[in-house]
């Protein structure tokens, strides 16, 4: 792949010539520029940190083994100034931008990130922060994994940046696209489901890349829980009927184990746990199962799952130990829907931008109109 990538850098050079130099620093050329370093430098170190084991012991991490926690110290504040260059570029014009008209650019979507990183900030408190206190009081793997991710001020801190960052993305995307609609309104006289199917439609490449923007945002705010704030609770109940696993938000109140034996020999344990939230209001039934696989004398665990606006339920039933104890694995994952919802919005983002557009025929030599 880095070869290809090399041949077609070659072949195409011309095509990759700068026309214009990087007249300032704060312009959307500079912004374009300094994103492509920054990518750049990631994927350097990526590279390098995983082929270290592989290295001499005398150069850094040479020789060493590195937890996955090496690679997120890296990646979350690397990310996190990559979207905040994303959150700035489109309020920044080519060539250069003056302190007044970004001032003015900058009015609007600021006072409504504001009100947006407030909501953030409200989930990050109620939500987020209590899993991380909780899990450092309880100890464990849990806690020792996040402890080693940093000082609670930095690691709490990061997760606080990176939601401001991600609220003013989605205020400034958005605000393009009332900008944009506004402008059709006063200069067409467009309804505004018309001025927006229009921008789509005569500026599908931009508003795709808008869209996608979007989708980052929220994808961003996903990874800030999913990644940063899950709670896993491993416990060994009794098989006794009415025993309860209290995790986070949840009570799950077990009701009973069956084994079903299929046709091809294989056999089916299902724990069965009626779940209810921490006000007494339940929320249904899980059934997570254990299967036995009797060619490959395997086991497959099949997890079950209870998904919320900001929250997903796991339970994984794992067998019965030694002592007769039911062995299970509750886990708590803030806003992983966040994600999958963010992940969708930006493949949209790109399937719009790469929807192909007509031009009108020249006529007489003139340039046709375009817009």
């Amino acid at each position: 792949s880095l070869v290809a990538g090399c041949i077609g850098i070659i072949v195409r050079r011309k095509d990759f010539e700068a026309s214009e130099e990087i007249e300032s620093l704060t312009s959307k050329n500079a912004a374009y520029y300094f994103n492509n370093v920054l990518m750049i430098a990631s994927a350097a170190i990526l590279a390098y940190l995983t082929i270290s084991s592989a290295l001499p012991s005398w150069l850094p991490f040479g020789g060493k083994s590195l937890s996955g926690g090496t690679y997120d110290a890296i990646a979350r504040p690397l990310g996190i100034l990559y979207c905040f260059i994303m959150a700035v570029c489109p309020l920044l014009v080519w060539g250069r931008t003056e302190g007044k008209e970004f001032r003015s650019r900058i009015k609007w979507p600021a006072i409504f990130a504001v009100a947006i990183f407030a909501g953030f900030l409200t989930i990050f408190v109620t939500q987020l922060y209590p899993i991380y206190n909780t899990t450092i009081a309880a100890g464990g793997v849990a806690a020792s994994n996040l402890s080693a991710d940093g000082p609670a001020w930095y690691y709490n801190g990061l997760a606080v940046v990176a939601l401001m960052v991600a609220a003013a993305i989605l205020c400034n995307t958005i605000y393009l696209f009332v900008k944009g609609v506004s402008a059709r309104r006063k200069n067409k006289g467009e309804s505004i489901p018309l001025a927006l199917f229009n921008i789509f439609k005569k500026s599908n490449v931009q508003s795709g890349g808008y869209v996608a923007h979007l989708g980052i945002a929220i994808i961003l705010v996903g990874l800030i829980g999913s990644s940063m704030y899950v709670s896993e609770t491993a416990v060994n109940i009794e098989d006794e009927v009415g025993v309860t696993i209290t995790n986070e938000h949840y009570v799950l109140e077990y009701q009973g184990l069956e084994s079903t034996m299929l046709e091809n020999g294989n056999q089916i344990d299902t724990a069965t746990f009626i779940v209810y939230d921490d006000k007494g209001n339940e929320l249904g039934e899980l059934k997570p199962n254990l299967q036995y696989v009797m060619t490959t004398n395997q086991q497959k665990l099949n997890a079950a799952v209870i998904s919320e606006p900001l929250r997903d339920l796991f339970v994984v039933y794992q067998g019965i130990t030694t002592d007769g104890m039911l062995s299970m694995d509750v886990k708590v994952n803030p806003l992983i829907s966040w994600v999958w919802t963010g992940f969708a919005l930006l493949m949209v983002g790109i399937a719009i931008a790469l929807i192909p557009t007509k031009k009108k025929p020249r006529l007489d030599g003139q340039q046709a109109d375009t817009e």
